[in-house]
Parts: structure tokens; C-alpha cells; sequence
């Protein structure tokens, strides 16, 4: 890793717009079988939210509630995708200001 100067804006922007391909490649050959998983649950948690959605849902209640539903799940998945986005890139630009 190369060693970034952060009093220095351009050595800043060149550390912020790297390609974190390295790091990606790590991280998925490592977690692989968790992100596997996790897409599952996520993918069997979107398909019974449509189930609810298709019901036809002609109560105020439960169409607040299949909202709050997709609500959730929906914030599930950014969550996930923010931690790894975290988990790749934190890393490798706290190492490069070593």
C-alpha cells in the first residue's frame, strides 16, 4: 500500500478514487459463502414480501404494514451493502496513511 500524505489534497483524492479491486477480490474469496447465505435469506425475504404485496391488501392496516415490511427488509439489505462497502475500503485507506 502506498503511503498517503492527508495535508496533501491530491495525494488525498488519488487515495479516495483507487480502484479497490485488491481488496474486493479479498474480501469476496473470503466471505464468499456468508454473502451466499446472506443473499438467500434476502432473496426469500423479498419473495414473501411480494406474496403479502400481491394479496391485495384493501385494509389502511395492512397495507401500513406490508410497508413497514418492505421498509425493513429493504433497510436489511442497504445495511449489509454499507458494512461491506466499511469492511473493503476503511481498511485499505487507513493502511495507506501509514
Amino acid at each position: 500500500m502506498e503511503t498517503v500524505d492527508p495535508t496533501k489534497a491530491s495525494e488525498v483524492a488519488r487515495s479516495l478514487c483507487k480502484n479497490y479491486s485488491v481488496e474486493v477480490e479479498s474480501f469476496s474469496s473470503e466471505y464468499s459463502d456468508t454473502v451466499e447465505q446472506f443473499s438467500e435469506v434476502i432473496a426469500e425475504c423479498y419473495k414473501r414480501g411480494d406474496k403479502f404485496s400481491a394479496h391485495g391488501n384493501k385494509v389502511e392496516q395492512e397495507k401500513l404494514s406490508v410497508a413497514f415490511l418492505d421498509l425493513a427488509i429493504n433497510n436489511l439489505f442497504s445495511s449489509m451493502q454499507l458494512l461491506i462497502i466499511e469492511h473493503i475500503i476503511l481498511p485499505a485507506i487507513c493502511i495507506g496513511r501509514r
